[in-house]
């Protein structure tokens, strides 16, 4: 017989924090923005690569852009934290200013 356990399905665990972006520029070479420290954030690109890196102390993140940044594109942006579920994605559209 099956025993429930709550804490074992993905589906009732907590979201982490969606994380925030700073406004991106075709001349960016950085993405950045903010999320909770310690955390991983992942950034994938218009080319379909990703990129990840931890939120510092300070609760700041910053990646490298890969491949050149176009105005329109979408950037799409998440958050992990330890014992928690993926945040909502975050997206931010390239600007050309």
């Amino acid at each position: 017989m099956n025993s429930y356990q709550p804490e074992d399905k993905e589906t009732l665990r907590e979201p982490s924090k969606a994380p925030e972006i700073q406004p991106v520029y075709t001349w960016n070479t950085n993405v950045n923005g903010f999320g909770i420290p310690g955390s991983t954030i992942v950034v994938r690109f218009p080319n379909g690569q990703e990129a990840s890196t931890h939120v510092d102390e300070k609760d700041l993140w910053c990646v490298p852009v890969t491949g050149v940044l176009a105005q329109g594109d979408t950037i799409t942006i998440y958050q992990i934290e330890e014992g928690k579920r993926l945040s909502q994605l975050t997206t931010t559209i390239v600007r050309a200013d």
